[in-house]
């Protein structure tokens, strides 16, 4: 109880400051002397963009925590491991092969984060000049290492560590997720191989109970993350779309460098941590019917037919990790 309160109090802090920090972006807009110009609404709505993701991801943990708790202990207590089953050495070493590469597209993400912060938050430090974290409107009467520390505040606490603790979350489950198929597909193509039929038939009804339970883990996934996902990419398309025109309208060297390098991290961030794991799942979900087929049921176990022709069937339903169920997540949606 104490927990969820925290929990609450922190998530209405973070809301507070972002939204508070959106107020003051367009207030430079209203209380601009000057002329506004088109780089003033673009320099604006950059700074506004990363805010309202920061607010997205926030929302998205903070009002699916129940479900991604769910989630997250189905993976704990009901996955597969080598304690639960046997393991052939290629399935070993093809788990391996996607925990080492996990691990460093971690790492990798988390160097660009730290570059990303020290180059927003920290670089008036750098040059003779004070430089705000976003371009916000700032009362001339408030002091302004004050004021950039509440940004840097915001930045890290409301945008950065969402994006890291979301991101990670989701590229994780999926993983996981692929690696469950794979080992379903190793065992429902072995399951015959030994010449105990009472042992083959146990086996049998753990891989069809085994293979509904993944089924409705990714329906359980999709319920949690479809929503969220929906509003991510109406967002990071809106924003790549101001990056691009801020890449192509000649602007200054420090606004081109910044646009380029925000493009990339969001290409590669929705690539990367999205849409290459969910094409990964589709593809190992996809392969089991195969599996199913290869295990020559036909030949050694002809009364295992319903059973086998129950997981063929549930092997047509293609597994797709879904946006809103508006948009398919895989590489063709980042291809397009």
């Amino acid at each position: 109880m104490m927990n969820s309160k925290c929990q609450l109090m922190l998530h209405i802090a973070i809301s507070i400051g972002a939204w508070l920090s959106i107020y003051l972006a367009l207030s430079l807009l209203i209380y601009k002397e000057e002329k506004l110009t088109v780089s003033d609404f673009i320099e604006t709505f950059s700074g506004i963009s990363m805010l309202i993701h920061g607010v997205q991801r926030t929302a998205s943990l903070h009002f699916n925590k129940s479900k991604i708790r769910e989630l997250l202990e189905l993976a704990a207590n009901s996955f597969w491991s080598p304690d639960t089953i046997k393991l052939s050495p290629e399935v070993m070493e093809y788990a391996k092969r996607y925990h080492y590469r996990l691990k460093w597209v971690y790492r990798l993400f988390f160097v660009s984060c730290i570059f990303n912060t020290l180059e927003f938050c920290y670089r008036t430090f750098f040059v003779d000049e004070d430089i705000l974290v976003i371009q916000y409107w700032k009362p001339d009467w408030m002091p302004f290492y004050p004021f950039w520390l509440f940004q840097v505040l915001v930045m890290n606490f409301g945008v950065m560590f969402p994006i890291i603790c979301l991101d990670t979350l989701i590229m994780t489950i999926l993983v996981l997720t692929q690696i469950q198929f794979k080992l379903l597909s190793d065992e429902l193509e072995n399951l015959f191989s030994s010449k105990n039929t009472r042992q083959s038939k146990e086996n049998l009804a753990k891989v069809v109970k085994y293979h509904d339970f993944l089924i409705s883990y990714i329906v359980l996934f999709n319920e949690t993350f479809s929503g969220s996902l929906l509003s991510y990419m109406g967002i990071i398309v809106v924003s790549l779309c101001v990056e691009m025109y801020n890449l192509s309208s000649g602007a200054d060297f420090e606004v081109f460098l910044r646009a380029a390098f925000y493009v990339i991290a969001a290409l590669f961030q929705f690539i990367v941590f999205y849409c290459i794991p969910a094409q990964n799942l589709k593809d190992e979900a996809d392969n089991l019917r195969n599996s199913a087929y290869n295990s020559k049921w036909y030949i050694y176990k002809p009364e295992a037919t319903p059973q086998i022709q129950l997981v063929i069937c549930q092997g047509q339903r293609e597994v797709i990790i879904t946006a809103g169920q508006v948009l398919d997540i895989n590489l063709s949606t980042s291809l397009s």
